[in-house]
């Protein structure tokens, strides 16, 4: 396939309602338009609910639509993962509806001084919720093979009609001094097929737990120096014929404002060039980049 054509435009409006002075209902619309799917509109409505100075209560109800990108929506696009012999081919699918849900959260807020901790319920429920699904798994004896190319897995994208996830949120933001500040947070999932082939099991790469830790420190009024530690748990692949181990990774990085207009920025990630199992049926492989270095600069105007 040399040339893939698909055009969409959007739309979206917002307004805001102050209910009474401490409770606020902001109500918005999306209205989408893709020359492949059509039109579609979703709809949002969240509450702010400040109880005092130091809590407040925020939730609301919102719809949700993700059309499939060219890549997965076209089974003549063929992705390759990994050297040769390759870790994984990805195939496209004609057949591919868009993603719709309806997301549901409501979380407590609170604030004192330098601190600031939340905590989140989040429920999800997904309709022909886009996934990958493998078709085909190497063995000892035997590779996969597809349009000429050789794998230890194929998989194909699909929708895998009605999932649902569910979880919490818990996040902490603390201002240590002047010049430091620490972030901490942490997601858990549990995440649900309920209907087709795979009825029961997970979604493929939803991990049940997922921790970050944040230090960022400005050393000077132009520089700023930042590290992240994260960890997620195991995820299983659909029908738990493969999963990735629990792992976590360490970047750290500085920003440097060389002028008003320049500021300068160099990271390294991985730092201690972790590399996660990827478990088949036969054998283990790493599944992540390495150490990785990364120097930029952003220019405002």
């Amino acid at each position: 396939m040399s040339k893939i054509t698909r055009h969409g435009w959007a739309v979206f409006a917002e307004d805001a309602w102050m209910i009474v002075p401490d409770f606020t209902l902001t109500t918005s619309a999306r209205l989408d338009h893709d020359s492949y799917f059509g039109y579609h509109v979703t709809p949002k409505l969240y509450g702010n609910w400040t109880i005092d100075e130091s809590w407040a209560l925020k939730g609301g109800v919102s719809a949700g639509y993700k059309k499939p990108d060219l890549r997965q929506n076209n089974a003549g696009f063929t992705s390759v993962y990994g050297a040769y012999p390759y870790s994984e081919i990805g195939i496209g699918n004609d057949d591919l509806k868009p993603e719709q849900s309806i997301n549901t959260e409501l979380g407590v807020y609170w604030q004192q001084d330098a601190l600031a901790l939340d905590a989140t319920l989040f429920h999800t429920k997904f309709k022909d919720k886009i996934s990958d699904h493998t078709i085909c798994t190497a063995t000892a004896t035997r590779q996969c093979q597809y349009n000429g190319y050789t794998a230890d897995s194929v998989s194909q994208y699909i929708n895998v009609g009605d999932a649902e996830i569910y979880g919490l949120e818990l996040n902490g933001d603390w201002q240590v001094t002047a010049a430091l500040k620490a972030n901490a947070n942490y997601t858990y999932t549990h995440s649900e097929q309920k209907s087709g082939e795979y009825k029961g099991y997970a979604l493929s790469d939803f991990p049940s737990s997922m921790a970050n830790v944040s230090l960022t420190w400005n050393t000077a009024s132009d520089l700023e120096l930042w590290t992240k530690a994260s960890w997620r748990s195991r995820s299983p692949d659909i029908g738990k014929s493969s999963s990735t181990d629990a792992y976590a990774l360490v970047d750290l990085g500085v920003r440097y404002r060389l002028s008003k207009h320049v500021t300068l920025m160099s990271g390294i990630y991985n730092l201690f060039d972790v590399n996660p199992v990827y478990t088949t049926a036969y054998r283990q492989k790493a599944m992540l980049e390495g150490r990785r270095y990364n120097f930029g600069g952003r220019v405002e105007f």
